[in-house]
């Protein structure tokens, strides 16, 4: 209806007076349209300024009342009062910002918000003496309460922290109220400087002192008997919650100082090596030069203070190492000497053996106290090693299988080093044998490395352990030959052999009939390096001396072959 009226009389108006055409009303429709809710607008404002104006007042009031009614008391009823206070100011800060806003000023009488915001600087100066005065009173609680009731009192102790971060954040805003009614603000500035500063230094030094007395809580913990580890457990984790709280509000306060010209270079940096937590604050070149700057300083005093004594160990290290070097080669010398004696007649691995682990006992006795010299404790060093011993142990049970061989086989000794032998499918000579594994070289020049568990677990044959072998050979000759001058030639040719020994004595004997053959075997004694020697010299001799003879060979193998009548070889 109310649009209706004006546009009737446009109307009218426009009739009358004879005016323009359709678009000339339109634009005169806009204009009065816009007018109207220009005064709509600007009604509804004041009105809404008046309402905040007259709660701010009773709010006022009522504020004024509890402040007389708390200068008569004190304790918990004091606290009480106070935390009604600060409720109902935080409304009343919510109306002054509305008041202040730039739309609104117009509406405001400018000394009314003056005196509105000298009071809330007035109202969070002494809401902030309050919180710090609770503060003192909520540290001597946590100290005073019992262990049970610890977490409480940190509740209480993290709550009014935030209390003050909130009473520091109010006094930026009335700064920047100030600064919108265009006050001087130099003194209030200067006051948020100093108390900001104050609680960084404060909530800083807090951080740095509960994450000391976490450390030192944890330390004396893990080396806690039965009966004192539920106490020195539940001191770590209220000094843990503690640093917990400080470092959460010295990241609230340090976000608080960057809005301001604080430099809070080295809140952060404390930030950083009390917590490890690595946030884009550290991105700061001042951050980073600082921790670089400080860490070198540090370097340097820990040098200053501890390197000649770093530089004297060093050298009581090196003196104990060169020593133990020394008596190392000395016992090795000895060990060999001792071990060589053919008196004990100990094999060659097992020697080598002797001399190796000798010699890495005395090394290792040496790396120890050299250790020890550090001030290191060597008790959870070996007590470390025996674990990891154990880890790789199970992990690595094959290896210990070959090791556990290998200490078999230096015990039993089937074999040694420089033997011909033959273990399982490998025929060769013994080249080199460890714990682990031993190595074999073939007659065609090709090594072998096996698993000594291999080894072990199957049949071995030393061909060459004793000094002694017997060669045996066998030859086939036509029945139509000749028997006792077949044994002749051989009992010769055998005999006449340089290295072949006396005693035993040669045996020629006939082995066997077989369908095409008559077989005689030798039997001759040499020494074992003699072994293949005396076997091809016989075997050439023998065929030239056949030939010579005119005993033929049978021109059908022997082998395979039934025989017909065996007799025994002694």
């Amino acid at each position: 209806m109310r649009l209706i009226l004006p546009l009737l009389l446009m109307s009218i108006n426009c009739f009358a007076g004879n005016i323009g055409n359709k678009d000339d009303l339109l634009l005169i429709t806009e204009e009065k349209n816009s007018q109207y809710n220009k005064t709509k607008n600007t009604t509804s404002i004041r009105k809404e300024v008046e309402e905040s104006i007259s709660h701010l007042n009773i709010l006022n009031e009522r504020i004024d009342e509890l402040m007389k009614e708390s200068m008569t008391l004190t304790g918990s009823k004091l606290d009480v009062i106070a935390l009604q206070l600060i409720h109902k100011n935080q409304t009343r800060r919510s109306l002054l910002s509305f008041l202040i806003q730039k739309n609104n000023k117009p509406y405001v009488d400018e000394t009314f918000l003056l005196n509105q915001v000298n009071q809330q600087i007035s109202f969070i100066e002494k809401e902030e003496n309050f919180y710090n005065k609770k503060i003192e009173r909520d540290l001597i609680s946590l100290d005073k309460v019992k262990s049970s009731e610890k977490f409480n009192a940190l509740k209480v102790l993290n709550d009014t922290q935030v209390n003050i971060i909130r009473t520091l954040n109010n006094e930026l805003i009335n700064y920047h109220w100030l600064k919108k009614l265009n006050q001087p603000t130099l003194q209030i500035t200067d006051k948020f400087d100093k108390d900001l500063n104050k609680h960084l230094e404060f909530t800083k030094t807090s951080l740095i002192l509960n994450h000391k007395t976490k450390e030192i809580s944890e330390r004396q913990f893990k080396k806690a008997t039965a009966d004192t580890s539920s106490d020195l457990e539940l001191q770590a984790l209220v000094a843990s919650r503690t640093a917990e709280i400080y470092t959460n509000h010295l990241n609230e306060l340090i976000s608080l100082a960057e809005k301001t010209n604080i430099d809070t270079t080295e809140y952060k940096k404390i930030l950083f090596e009390y917590t490890g937590v690595f946030t884009d604050q550290l991105l700061d070149k001042k951050v980073i030069m600082s921790m670089a700057t400080s860490w070198f300083n540090n370097l340097i005093h820990w040098f200053v203070n501890n390197g000649p004594q770093l530089l004297f160990k060093i050298f009581i290290i090196s003196l104990i190492l060169m020593l133990f070097t020394h008596l190392r080669k000395l016992i090795r010398f000895i060990i060999n000497h001792i071990v060589s004696s053919k008196n004990l007649n100990i094999s060659m691995v097992m020697q080598n053996f002797l001399i190796s682990i000798s010699g890495n006992i005395i090394l290792t006795v040496g790396i120890l106290f050299s250790l020890s010299q550090l001030g290191i404790n060597l008790t959870p060093l070996l007590t470390s090693f025996g674990i990891l011993g154990l880890i790789i142990g199970i992990g690595l049970q094959n290896i210990l299988a070959n090791f556990a061989s290998g200490v078999m086989l230096l015990i039993y000794r089937p074999f040694d080093i420089g033997d011909y032998v033959q273990a399982g499918q490998v025929i060769g000579t013994v080249n080199k044998m460890s714990l682990v594994n031993t190595t074999i070289k073939t007659t065609t020049n090709e090594i072998i490395i096996i698993p000594n568990n291999n080894v072990w677990n199957n049949t071995i044959t030393n061909i060459t352990q004793e000094k002694v072998r017997r060669v045996d050979l066998l030859f086939h000759i036509e029945h139509s030959n000749d028997i006792s001058k077949t044994e002749n030639i051989l009992y010769e040719i055998t005999n006449k052999h340089n290295s072949v020994l006396k005693l035993p004595k040669v045996k020629v004997r006939l082995n066997a009939l077989t369908l095409h053959s008559t077989e005689f075997i030798v039997q001759a004694w040499v020494k074992s390096e003699d072994y293949w020697d005396v076997y091809w010299d016989i075997t050439k001799e023998v065929k030239i001396k056949f030939d010579a003879e005119n005993i033929s060979l049978p021109s059908i193998p022997s082998i395979p072959s039934m025989p017909i009548h065996n007799s025994a070889t002694a």
